[in-house]
């Protein structure tokens, strides 16, 4: 009994001391695994409204990383990548009852912003204790502004903040977007009291140290042309800027992280691979028509282009539901780029680091639009041209790859010509002087018009080099009256009044003259009284 007691006791006391090296082992893997986890660039996912926990929502996360950080190079710079965490917070907005926003009971604006920045500057302090990689933090719409707010924060202690190598912000779809920020464009308005929101405050650009007078990029701020949270117009008075930009706080500002949760698609008409190309390359440049880096600005702009207006999408959907896309899509496609040209009037995109509220009136070149507007038809016809033919709406011509050195085909023929001219020559110059013999080609040969014989037309009247009257051209010769020449032959104008005159008071018949008379041929020399 005293035996197997002692057994009994031995066994557990192995079964304890099996177990207690299991726990060492796993632990040591763990810290093993956690070292290499935060050897990489740490991706702090600051989610948009309606979502509180990113982990819950279905490739939040994953798509944050592959679509917008990885390819602005932080990744690349380890073999393990990007490891994202969550920021967890209400993300909510009072009163607007869309899916997650919270309704009625719902937190509001400034309160649901407020928490989220003490949530990121929780998670903020545990990354930067880890030893190893750098921080990305990425914020979508109202975690872009949660964002913004902290790097606000941050940027109170020059000395203290981090440089681009140590810290970096990703933000997409950011209200708060200097220049097409909604919240920037209603900064007049300021804190609203009931609503709990306070407008303006945009994203700060000049936190990071500069380098000989120009500043590291720390901040890249990613956003779709027409989304209407991130790029809504300046000049309130376009309307069709107005609706097209609500269209697209429906159509495109959600789609940024898809397909995830319930969704199938991708972000608004891009795939993955177009948005990583188009990042990357404004990342290696910072040039193009989709980006924008200011020398006193830390910030990178990329500006997704638009391959089809929103305001079209209501009508679109409408012919898929009708079954008259044959009538309404090659509409559509011919009217877009004129549509486009009237919308980007309502926009100024020549710095959008610099903050600018709504405007009052537009500056336009009217010369300017009106070559825009002629030349957009061409363009619409050959658009509904496409479409008739494939059944697909052409993209818009401004949704090339923007990193590409585009022309119009006018354009490009005089370049070549151009090009070609600016070749040195191979063989042996022959001459400098022009030749006297060349002529320049005839516009109307070229154009195919009918020749007309060359030199002196004969006219029925020619201007006097002389007296600027017109006298009559004989064989091709002019007569220029001057003293003692010969009296023209030019007949006279009639005149029905003086010759009525003439008539009554009878000076046909008395002989005399008036000062309305013809050529002075007809009256007599008055002698001149003597000295």
């Amino acid at each position: 009994m005293y035996t197997e007691r002692l057994a009994t006791a031995a066994h557990r006391i192995m079964r304890a001391a099996v177990a207690l090296v299991v726990t060492a082992a796993l632990a040591f893997a763990g810290m093993g695994l956690a070292a290499l986890s935060w050897a990489a660039a740490q991706v702090l996912v600051v989610p948009g409204t309606g979502t509180q926990i990113p982990e819950k929502s279905k490739n939040y996360i994953d798509n944050s990383i592959n679509y917008y950080v990885d390819p602005t190079g932080v990744c690349g710079a380890s073999s393990t990548g990007c490891h994202g965490t969550g920021v967890d917070y209400p993300a909510q907005f009072w009163p607007i009852p869309l899916p997650g926003w919270g309704g009625l009971s719902g937190a509001k604006w400034n309160d649901s912003v407020g928490q989220g920045v003490a949530s990121l500057a929780t998670q903020y302090g545990i990354s930067s204790t880890n030893p190893g990689g750098q921080i990305v933090i990425f914020g979508y719409s109202q975690g872009a502004t949660v964002s913004s707010r902290y790097k606000t924060y941050l940027s109170t202690s020059p000395s203290t903040m981090p440089t681009a190598t140590d810290l970096q912000f990703v933000l997409i779809g950011n209200p708060n977007r200097p220049n097409g920020g909604v919240f920037e464009r209603l900064a007049i308005l300021g804190t609203v009291p009931i609503l709990d929101a306070t407008f303006g405050q945009p994203t700060p650009t000049d936190t990071t140290p500069l380098e000989d007078g120009v500043r590291e990029v720390n901040t890249t701020d990613i956003a779709f042309q027409y989304d209407g949270v991130a790029d809504f117009p300046k000049y309130p008075i376009n309307v069709l800027a107005d609706l097209n930009a609500l269209a697209g706080f429906w159509y495109v500002h959600g789609t940024y992280l898809d397909p995830r949760g319930g969704t199938e698609t991708g972000p608004w008409q891009y795939g993955q691979d177009e948005i990583a190309g188009i990042v990357k390359g404004c990342t290696a440049n910072n040039a193009g028509f989709g980006c924008q880096k200011m020398p006193a600005s830390d910030t990178l702009y990329v500006t997704l282009p638009a391959k089809s207006l929103p305001l079209t999408q209501p009508f679109l959907q409408l012919a898929d539901a009708t079954g008259t896309g044959v009538v309404i899509k090659p509409l559509v496609a011919a009217l877009q780029p004129t549509l486009q040209t009237l919308i980007e009037t309502g926009y100024d995109r020549s710095d959008y680091s610099s903050p600018s509220p709504f405007g009052i009136v537009p500056l336009v070149n009217p010369i300017t639009l009106a070559r825009d507007l002629i030349n957009d038809v061409p363009e619409g016809f050959n658009a509904a041209r496409k479409t008739i033919s494939t059944g697909n709406i052409p993209d818009l011509p401004s949704s090339k790859n923007p990193n590409a050195a585009t022309v119009q085909p006018a354009a490009a023929e005089e370049l070549n010509i151009q090009a070609a001219s600016a070749v040195p020559p191979t063989g042996p110059v022959l001459a400098t002087t022009p030749d006297p013999e060349v002529r320049r080609p005839d516009a109307r040969k070229l154009l195919g018009l009918p020749q007309l014989p060359r030199g002196p037309i004969a006219s029925p009247f020619a201007r006097s080099q002389s007296r600027g009257t017109a006298v009559v051209r004989a064989e091709g010769t002019e007569e220029t009256p001057g003293d003692g020449a010969a009296p023209s032959n030019r007949p006279q104008r009639p005149r029905p009044l003086r010759d009525l005159v003439r008539t009554i008071t009878g000076a046909d018949k008395a002989g005399g003259t008036d000062k309305s008379t013809g050529p002075a041929k007809n009256r007599p020399v008055r002698a001149k009284p003597a000295a």
